[in-house]
């Protein structure tokens, strides 16, 4: 009698339905990670516009606290006495914000006194709408003037 010594070979691995199935999560999981991380560059964007615009208000009062008419003739005057964060500065007669567009400040009257308008332009119109809708106080020395976005 002939032994018959055949060997058994099991297969390993995983099907093609499963391999697609773990490629499927792998992509919705990726997915809600670059929105996450797309919402929170946002954020910080907008954070970072508050902060300048803060820094200026902030300069200005530092900087005319002992002056009863503050006079601030042209940008390049204000870029010289330093009212701006160094990041917005590309020239002296050129300001951009975080969105890269155009910075402008205009000294007006307004019930007789000094008011310097601050615009940034070039702002997503979510941006826009939440800093013209922020607290930024009754003695504020600037009067915030948010241009819609240039699209």
């Amino acid at each position: 009698m002939k032994k018959n010594n055949a060997v058994i070979v099991q297969q390993e691995g995983r099907s093609m339905v499963e391999m697609l199935g773990v490629l499927a999560v792998i992509g919705v999981l990726s997915a809600g990670g670059l929105l996450g991380y797309s919402q929170a560059m946002k954020k910080i964007k907008m954070n970072q516009t508050q902060e300048q615009i803060m820094t200026i208000m902030q300069n200005i009062r530092t900087k005319f606290a002992h002056t009863k008419r503050p006079q601030i003739n042209s940008l390049e005057q204000a870029v010289e006495l330093g009212i701006f964060p160094e990041e917005m500065v590309k020239s002296t007669t050129e300001l951009v914000n975080k969105y890269q567009g155009s910075v402008t400040l205009e000294t007006t009257k307004l019930d007789g006194k000094t008011v310097y308008k601050l615009s940034f332009n070039g702002l997503p119109d979510d941006v826009a709408a939440q800093l013209a809708t922020m607290d930024w106080g009754n003695s504020s020395v600037l009067k915030l003037m948010l241009n819609e976005s240039e699209e």
